[in-house]
């Protein structure tokens, strides 16, 4: 995927349906929507989830170009495709029988299976793995979502979860930069903030980025929708030039695209004007927004961000 200039292409949306609406068209006809994310609440079954998504190609080939089509489906409590696809464990649970086993197999073919079964469904990037560092037990938003609390086991199993989900033709996304699992708050309702340094940062939660970042695996990189007030007092993570631009771009190296988390989420929606925290995401070093629902609120981002 290249950076382009026209902002549709700079925007993954999503809206509420179980089928294509006549925004959704013309997000796709007239905008050149670079592509949706669905959640549980567009898909019914597999019949009906591989139906839409095979609409929703057609209609961007009809604007001579491709659609990405994007799910969450880590497994445990965040996973949107039914049965008779896999029903999945958590990946703590995966975490601890690799501390009792040492064999990363599981998880890579876990990758395999998530890999084949999310292109079945019609979709080609799937938001996994979470490789937050699971290092507070109260975290309302991580918890079981993580490997583990240790930054090398998460290393390890993201590494195989990867590998197996994209030799399956499955872009995946590392995510949420530089690290949600110390929060106390959930940033779908409110912004969270983390009081740590960028020394303790890195000596955690940045570390399996920075692995990974270097072994060039892993197709992609969302961004946490949290404060870090000892690195940057005034924007978070999502719009901080500090934390995107010099950290990830510079010092990191990083050159592969990053996806901010949702817009609509209260950490952003509530502090700011979504096209004014777009503007400031591209020119920080950002590629692509999401806004998951509400299809008109992307409308109103496109038109504001052309004015």
């Amino acid at each position: 995927m290249k950076k382009v200039d026209r902002i549709g292409q700079k925007i993954i949306a999503g809206f509420e349906e179980k089928q294509i609406t006549p925004i959704v068209r013309d997000l796709i006809l007239k905008h050149k929507i670079l592509g949706f994310t669905l959640f549980s609440r567009n898909i019914e079954s597999k019949e009906q989830v591989i139906e839409l998504n095979t609409e929703l190609k057609a209609l961007a080939r009809q604007a001579a170009y491709d659609l990405v089509l994007a799910v969450d489906q880590e497994g445990g409590r965040v996973a949107r495709l039914p049965e008779p696809f896999s029903q999945i464990a958590p990946m703590r649970a995966f975490g601890d029988r690799y501390k009792e086993t040492q064999s990363t197999k599981e998880v890579y073919e876990l990758g395999r299976t998530l890999g084949r079964e999310v292109k079945e469904a019609g979709f080609n990037l799937n938001f996994a793995p979470v490789v937050d560092v699971d290092v507070n037990p109260d975290n309302p938003i991580i918890g079981d979502r993580s490997f583990a609390s240790d930054s090398q086991l998460v290393t390890v199993l993201a590494r195989e979860l990867i590998k197996g989900m994209e030799e399956e033709g499955v872009q995946s996304c590392l995510k949420h930069f530089p690290g949600h699992g110390a929060t106390t708050k959930d940033s779908h309702l409110e912004l969270p903030e983390d009081g740590r340094t960028m020394q303790e940062l890195k000596h955690t939660d940045i570390k399996p980025y920075h692995t990974l970042i270097d072994e060039n695996c892993g197709s992609s990189i969302m961004t946490a929708h949290v404060l870090y007030p000892k690195i940057d007092p005034n924007y978070p993570a999502t719009l901080s030039k500090t934390i995107i631009s010099d950290l990830l771009r510079k010092e990191m190296g990083y050159q592969g695209i990053i996806y901010s988390d949702d817009f609509l989420m209260k950490a952003i929606r509530d502090h700011y004007d979504l096209a004014d925290a777009a503007k400031r995401f591209f020119e920080i070093g950002g590629d692509v927004i999401l806004i998951c629902n509400e299809p008109e609120v992307t409308l109103e981002v496109i038109q504001k961000y052309r004015n």
